[in-house]
């Protein structure tokens, strides 16, 4: 019901927001609505809200404490993604669009370079760590609130 709720509510918000900012960038940039790029955008926003709103409820379930939750997953969402692509080479780049935080530039506009995630994989990429945090969050309810 989160995510759904999540999706809906993401969706109201990326319709307006690509109307308004077509509007504002209609002189130098022609964009449509009619696009299937646009579309995959704004259908991306929503999903990656839901996606992450669910990663985010995992890890404040599995942190069990409200400040410790939104730092941990704001530094999941931002530092972890910068300290991977750090390490040398092509791993680092790969490790890094693991991270759904670059997930999401490749889901709602396709890949930037040959070797990046299709935006299939990378909806493949935020459902996996939503099922596999959702998992380890249920299994520490299990265990500490018996």
């Amino acid at each position: 019901m989160f995510a759904a709720l999540t999706f809906v509510l993401a969706e109201l918000v990326a319709l307006p927001s690509f109307f308004i900012g077509a509007a504002i960038t209609s002189k130098h940039a022609s964009v449509s609505i009619t696009d299937l790029s646009t579309i995959r955008s704004i259908l991306a926003f929503g999903v990656f809200m839901a996606l992450m709103g669910l990663i985010a409820l995992a890890i404040g379930t599995i942190v069990r404490h409200p400040a410790g939750g939104i730092s941990a997953v704001l530094g999941f969402q931002f530092v972890v993604p910068v300290l991977l692509s750090l390490i040398p080479g092509t791993l680092g780049n790969h490790l890094s669009d693991l991270a759904p935080a670059n997930a999401i530039a490749m889901l709602g506009t396709g890949p930037t370079d040959p070797g990046a995630s299709t935006p299939l994989q990378s909806f493949g990429i935020l459902l996996a760590w939503a099922v596999v945090t959702l998992a380890i969050a249920g299994v520490s309810i299990k265990r500490r609130d018996v």
